[in-house]
């Protein structure tokens, strides 16, 4: 059963980005990501209230929660929805597998006493700076391609802030200030819709576009991405890190991008470029080689 949870992230969080492109197709990309996160609070009040799970985290601890969760949720959010208006889903896929890349470089400068380079590590890093360069390169002279190339610098972007994320994460809450998953989940998303909602009101105009959400397509989507995606999934994946451990289980970013690259070729028939494929077996061939120490030291400890 845990291997069926561990592929349902990946479809959940590669199907995320289907939702994403069809959802600010139609609806500003601020406001659409605004309203997942208030799809996705709505959600877990209600099955948090059932559950009775905690809600919230002490004073001392609430504003590291709540930075935590901009650079978790809700800053990759506005990156992410407003890169999409000009990339496929497929390659914003691609692109969020560069965050445990990112994530490797931020722990070497600012965890430099848990995480430490090996060869294996320096080489994978190389490998996979190899493959962003594949993916990138074709796009600074391609005509015409100027604000494909600005989605994926967004997305790209993106899994930068993913990356500050889980280092923040990792720095704030190891040891005695360790917090209770559930409600950091809440607060974090608290957080995001806060930022998201400022972001949006401040550049859009929600009034003239207000009525768009009840587009079937879109109000569907909105309940994927707030309830499936960024509730449920995390939900899972909390269970799966209790169980796991936060290595194995977060081997499903590897899965992340094949998902999100399969449904948008099933849904919107898109084939990804050479480039972009290239690029992302490149990457994901360079985070193997940059996660194989610690799946040694893993093992080594059972």
């Amino acid at each position: 059963m845990k291997y069926v949870l561990f592929i349902l992230i990946a479809l959940f969080w590669g199907g995320s980005f289907i939702a994403i492109k069809d959802v600010v197709l139609t609806v500003p990309p601020m406001m659409a990501a605004t309203l997942r996160m208030a799809a996705a609070l709505i959600f877990l009040i209600g099955f948090y209230a059932v559950t009775r799970k905690k809600f919230f985290v002490s004073r001392k601890m609430l504003w590291k929660v709540w930075l935590t969760g901009l650079f978790i949720q809700g800053i990759p959010f506005s990156l992410l929805f407003w890169g999409e208006q000009r990339i496929s889903a497929g390659l914003a896929g691609i692109l969020n597998g560069c965050t445990p890349v990112f994530t490797f470089i931020l722990s070497l400068i600012f965890l430099k006493d848990t995480e430490k380079i090996s060869i294996s590590s320096f080489l994978g890093l190389l490998v996979s700076v190899g493959g962003m360069i594949i993916i990138f390169y074709p796009k600074l002279h391609l005509a015409g391609s100027q604000a494909e190339l600005w989605g994926a610098i967004a997305v790209f972007l993106m899994a930068a802030s993913y990356g500050v994320g889980t280092v923040l994460a990792r720095r704030n809450f190891n040891g005695k200030d360790k917090i209770n998953m559930h409600a950091g989940l809440f607060q974090q998303i608290v957080a995001s819709f806060v930022y998201l909602t400022i972001l949006s009101f401040l550049f859009e105009d929600w009034t003239a576009n207000i009525h768009k959400v009840l587009v079937p397509s879109v109000f569907w989507d909105v309940i994927y991405l707030g309830c499936v995606s960024s509730s449920i999934a995390f939900l899972i994946f909390y269970y799966l890190m209790a169980h796991w451990g936060a290595i194995r289980a977060s081997a499903v970013t590897y899965l992340v991008p094949m998902a999100a690259i399969l449904f948008d070729y099933v849904f919107n028939h898109k084939i990804p470029l050479m480039s972009e494929l290239g690029g992302a077996i490149v990457i994901l061939a360079g985070i193997c080689l940059i996660q194989f120490s610690h799946y040694i030291s893993a093992f080594r400890a059972k």
